[in-house]
Formats: C-alpha cells, sequence, structure tokens
C-alpha cells in the first residue's frame, strides 16, 4: 500500500482482496468508510435475496421471512428475528449481511456496563489501574512519538492482536493488579506482550527481570 497526494487530501493506492487495485482517500480509510473496491456492496447485494432462514448471525437466530414485505426505499427483504435474550424483531436483510445489528440492542448494554464497571473512557469515571497499564502498552508499542517507543515499538516490540483491540480481553487474561505497585511485566524481554509472556510484577522484580543494555 502506497500514498500519493491527490486533490487536497492523501490518497493510498489499496489491493482488495477480490485483486483490484484502488486509489482511497486516507480519511475512508480511518473512518472505515470505504472497505472494498466495491465488490463488498455486490456481494451484499447478492446477500440481499438470499434465504437466511435458520441461520445464526451475531446474537440473530433469522427465524422467517416476512412474506413478501421489502423496505420501499432500499428494496432489502425483511426477516423476523429472534435475540438470543428472547426478543424478537423484523430484521432488514442488508443490516444482517453486513454485520450492522448483532443484537436488538442487548450487546451494546452489555458493552457499556462493561466499560462502566471497569473504569474506561466515559466522562466522569476515572480510568482505573489496569486501563492505564492497558492503554500505555499500547502506545509506547505503536507511536513513535512515545518517549519509551525506542525501547519497545522501535525494537520490535508488538502487542497480540487480542490486547491491542480489547481492554476487556486484556483485563480478562491479566486479571486485576495485585497492588497498585505491581506493573506490567514481559517474562522474556524479547518477547511481545501476550497472554503466556506478561505477569504482574513487583519493581523488585521489575529490575531483575531487566535486559542487559550492552553499550559500545
Amino acid at each position: 500500500m502506497s500514498s500519493k497526494k491527490m486533490s487536497w487530501q492523501t490518497k493510498w493506492k489499496c489491493i482488495c482482496e477480490c485483486g483490484n487495485e484502488k486509489d482511497v482517500a486516507e480519511s475512508s480509510l480511518v473512518r472505515g468508510l470505504s472497505k472494498s473496491c466495491g465488490c463488498l456492496n455486490d456481494e451484499l447485494k447478492r446477500n440481499r435475496f438470499k434465504d437466511l432462514s435458520g441461520q445464526k448471525i451475531g446474537r440473530w437466530t433469522v427465524l422467517l421471512k416476512c412474506s413478501n414485505q421489502m423496505q420501499k426505499k432500499t428494496g432489502n427483504i425483511l426477516w423476523l428475528c429472534r435475540c438470543e435474550c428472547g426478543t424478537e424483531r423484523i430484521v432488514a436483510s442488508n443490516n444482517l449481511s453486513n454485520g450492522k445489528t448483532k443484537s436488538c440492542g442487548c450487546y451494546a448494554d452489555e458493552i457499556k456496563r462493561l466499560r462502566i464497571k471497569h473504569g474506561l473512557t466515559r466522562r466522569g469515571f476515572k480510568k482505573t489501574l489496569e486501563y492505564n497499564s492497558w492503554a500505555s502498552m499500547i502506545q509506547r508499542c505503536t507511536k513513535p512519538t512515545n518517549h519509551k517507543w525506542k525501547d519497545y515499538g522501535g525494537r520490535g516490540i508488538t502487542v497480540c492482536t487480542r490486547w491491542r483491540n480489547s481492554f476487556i480481553k486484556f483485563l480478562e487474561d491479566m486479571g486485576r493488579r495485585p497492588t497498585p505497585m505491581h506493573s506490567i511485566d514481559r517474562i522474556n524481554n524479547n518477547g511481545n506482550y501476550e497472554p503466556n509472556n506478561c505477569r504482574w510484577a513487583t519493581p523488585k522484580e521489575q529490575r531483575t527481570n531487566q535486559r542487559k543494555i550492552i553499550r559500545s
């Protein structure tokens, strides 16, 4: 993927999974507005008339097609679906196919409760020590402007995908800090941040486990 200046903003030459190449505006990539060269839309159009009866999509189980009912504006078929929580609702085929809807709303409510419980980024809630450790870990491994970058991301240390994309999963694997004095420590200093290579360690354990720096 290479970049070039086109008009007033940077565009990137991207290769789609189908093999097509296309120049895409950086803002569209960052905001997730462009997901393919257009083949994904074609696939979604084909799926519009696909029989989804009995399929499990997200938390939905598709029960049956609502006779010949279709959305007036988009022409999408409407399906009666049942959520895992028991709620039944009519959902358009495109929203099922593109993953826009995963539940009746109970999934979003659960995530919201988790964010409040663990003190993530909601205003008025103090970030927890574990959240600060998670955020700092990602910063020093992914941001060249971070003052610790050269000792982490700069020498190839990465954060596993499971943790990089979810604080909740990081907390599930690491648990709470035993004490406020504990901090995250990589057992193998040349290894990455991942479940099998990390622990909560005391300052003494951290010092003992420091890598030896050879100075010329």
